[in-house]
């Protein structure tokens, strides 16, 4: 499970989760650090939202729940952990 983040406003993120298919299973917005899921207790998201800031909100690249971040290429998922890494230091 891979989730995309796009910033929407100053204070307001679109977190978009993809499992299995090419279209988001889940679209959930987290605003000033709250999120708008079903979740009862305090979820995941805001943690992905602020790793996602903590490595310069890079636009189209997709992180897993193990803060691992992906870029997009040829609509694949590569990982290019050394590059991001080199980016973001």
């Amino acid at each position: 499970m891979v989730y995309v983040l796009r910033r929407l406003a100053p204070k307001r993120v679109e977190l978009a989760k993809f499992e299995d298919r090419s279209e988001p299973t889940a679209v959930y917005n987290i605003v000033a650090g709250r999120c708008d899921c079903p979740s009862r207790v305090p979820c995941k998201h805001p943690r992905l939202v602020d790793f996602w800031k903590e490595i310069g909100e890079p636009i189209g690249c997709a992180i897993d729940e193990d803060n691992n971040y992906y870029p997009f290429i040829d609509s694949e998922f590569t990982e290019m952990r050394k590059i991001c890494d080199a980016i973001s230091s």
